[in-house]
């Protein structure tokens, strides 16, 4: 599903110019599971942001599906990160003044896609992940665990090619972390793709493998920011 040839990252110019990625090569097959362990500014969240056309690459290649995703214009690249590409964060990315149902449907909202199909599609989302009885809850109404489980939801309702998961558990206690691994476990056995960016090792283990960055570069072993 995707193919990375020799990634470069580079911001800013002359005595400010960072390099946050440096030669990256790999390969995700479809269906993967693949966790990426490295300290802080090692280059973990430019790689994710890279793989979500949420940003560009300096030189290198980037093929999603096939595609060619250097080639594509703006609009393309929105179309493949709204189609094909499902986002979980670490703070959950919520609005607060919107049901859980409710943020649910808004990437269906301005997918253009019609009311009553996406009160069908978030029925569905909500008891996938038990929260069939919070879905008039605000964000504010609702645990940590619980609100982490609405941005899955969110994530999946065009039915994702590939997930991103950035520090999914970060702001969960342990308890909760292990539900929402178990949740996520449970889509990849189902066929999901899945990238997840981590520093527990606890939680790289749930992946099928384990890369580590450091400086901008694929390393060797796994290390904890």
């Amino acid at each position: 599903m995707i193919e990375v040839n020799n990634l470069y990252k580079t911001y800013g110019r002359g005595e400010a110019c960072v390099h946050a990625l440096k030669g990256i090569s790999l390969n995700i097959r479809k269906g993967g599971f693949v966790a990426v362990m490295g300290r802080s500014g090692s280059g973990k969240t430019t790689l994710m942001n890279i793989l979500g056309c949420i940003d560009s690459q300096s030189r290198g290649d980037y093929f999603f599906a096939g595609t060619d995703v250097r080639r594509l214009s703006a609009q393309g690249k929105v179309y493949l990160r709204n189609r094909h590409i499902g986002f979980i964060f670490q703070s959950f990315y919520l609005l607060p003044s919107l049901s859980a149902k409710q943020n649910i449907e808004l990437p269906m909202v301005y997918a253009g896609i019609p009311a009553r199909e996406r009160h069908k599609k978030s029925a569905e989302l909500l008891e996938l992940t038990g929260l069939s009885e919070r879905a008039s809850h605000l964000p504010g109404e609702l645990s940590g665990g619980q609100r982490q489980r609405v941005a899955i939801a969110r994530a999946l309702v065009n039915s994702p090619s590939l997930i991103l998961a950035d520090e999914p558990t970060g702001n969960l206690d342990s308890r909760t972390g292990e539900e929402i691994m178990r949740m996520l476990c449970g889509l990849n056995a189902k066929g999901a793709t899945i990238v997840l960016i981590t520093h527990e090792m606890a939680v790289a283990r749930c992946a099928k493998e384990l890369i580590t960055l450091r400086d901008g570069r694929l390393s060797k072993g796994a290390e904890a920011s």
